[in-house]
């Protein structure tokens, strides 16, 4: 009797210490509130139940808004034709609009990432996704073309999107097979020509000068058109260890008759890196016809070296003509030779360096031009040893 009596007592000072805890908790909140200019001190019990029946009707409000703003993104989400998908920071996949759904085929209760998308390729880019250093992937899923993207939420969650862009990948692979052809095309004819251009004696005939001039620059767009269309095709690169500094000694000796001294510099005798071999020695040689055209004095500088971060470098700098400040950013783009003027002295197709832009990003390398109009020229091409 004295247990149970003791147990019954203290289960009622331990309720009386709880509701003595939790009033003087509220009090305390009731007094900050007053201490803020919410409420008077001396508002009664009354005025006390109004305001908490205010804030019960404001935290009402602020529920129904954010149920308000939850149907809005889902409607706008279910809106977008291209797959939406939103996850949080844990990697939980929350929403995802229609098309999202049908790229799943299945309809989907929120869970991690990993065990909802299915596509390798797609994962790897949401499991390696980092907003600040990458932006864009293209993607391909179900014979379908996407651009994949993706951008970070302030709740630490993020947001991604795949752009379907099969249609602009066919009409170029329809503009890669029009070159081609055409190319093959024009080919034979003016191999034909050329040859029969070379039977006929040159002597002082100007005429025929000229015919044999333009036949073979004819011959040369061709033959870069061919060339840049396979770097750009579904063709893979032959990777193997190539020591680039044999490649640049070999590519040099394809200059003999340029008055401008061509110079090399080491770091070692010997620096291998995974490249495709052909390919490697095709950017060596456009960017060495490119200095060697546009540099009339001074000389031309090839180096191969290691950088800080252990990768390797090819730069090529002349003491050449130089690049306008408004041309430098377009002297990749196709079928562009710079100053119109210096155009008509010199053989250009305008695709050398388009070739060599291709090859390199086909390999994940990096090329920088560093130019100033009158002081020459820098190019320089960082690779990866593996």
């Amino acid at each position: 009797m004295i247990w149970f009596l003791a147990t019954l007592a203290g289960v009622f000072l331990a309720g009386w210490l709880f509701f003595r805890w939790r009033y003087l908790q509220l009090l305390g909140a009731l007094q900050q509130l007053a201490l803020e200019g919410k409420i008077s001190k001396r508002q009664k019990g009354k005025a006390w139940s109004l305001y908490l029946q205010e804030l019960k009707g404001q935290g009402k409000q602020a529920k129904q808004l954010a149920l308000r703003e939850k149907d809005d993104l889902k409607g706008v989400l279910q809106f977008l034709p291209s797959p939406v998908w939103i996850q949080n920071e844990q990697g939980i996949i929350l929403r995802g609009n229609s098309a999202f759904c049908e790229l799943l085929d299945k309809d989907f209760e929120p869970d991690f990432y990993w065990n909802l998308i299915d596509f390798p390729e797609l994962f790897r880019f949401v499991d390696d996704f980092d907003a600040d250093s990458q932006s864009t992937k293209n993607i391909k899923l179900n014979e379908k073309h996407f651009v994949a993207g993706g951008s970070n939420l302030p709740s630490g969650g993020k947001v991604f999107v795949l752009q379907d862009i099969s249609q602009l990948y066919e009409l170029q692979l329809l503009k890669k097979d029009l070159l081609i052809n055409i190319s093959h095309e024009l080919k034979t004819p003016l191999t034909t020509i050329s040859g029969f251009l070379e039977l006929l004696p040159a002597g002082d005939d100007k005429v025929l000068t000229i015919l044999k001039r333009n036949a073979e620059r004819l011959k040369q767009l061709v033959d870069d058109i061919l060339q840049l269309a396979t770097v750009e095709s579904g063709v893979s690169l032959e990777l193997e260890q190539v020591d680039l500094v044999a490649i640049v000694q070999e590519s040099t000796l394809l200059f003999p008759n340029s008055k401008i001294p061509i110079k090399t510099k080491f770091a070692q005798p010997k620096v291998e890196v995974q490249a495709d071999f052909f390919r490697l020695q095709q950017v060596v040689v456009n960017l060495l016809s490119n200095a060697v055209k546009y540099t009339h004095q001074g000389q031309i500088l090839v180096e191969v070296g290691e950088d800080a971060s252990g990768g390797v470098f090819l730069q090529i700098a002349d003491s050449g003509v130089g690049i306008s400040k408004e041309n430098l950013p377009k002297i990749f783009q196709r079928f562009f030779v710079g100053d119109s003027s210096r155009s008509k002295t010199v053989d250009n197709t305008g695709l050398g360096l388009a070739i060599v832009k291709k090859i390199v990003e086909k390999h994940g390398w990096q090329i920088a031009v560093q130019s100033q109009l009158g002081q020459g020229t820098t190019v320089r091409v960082s690779m990866s040893k593996q």
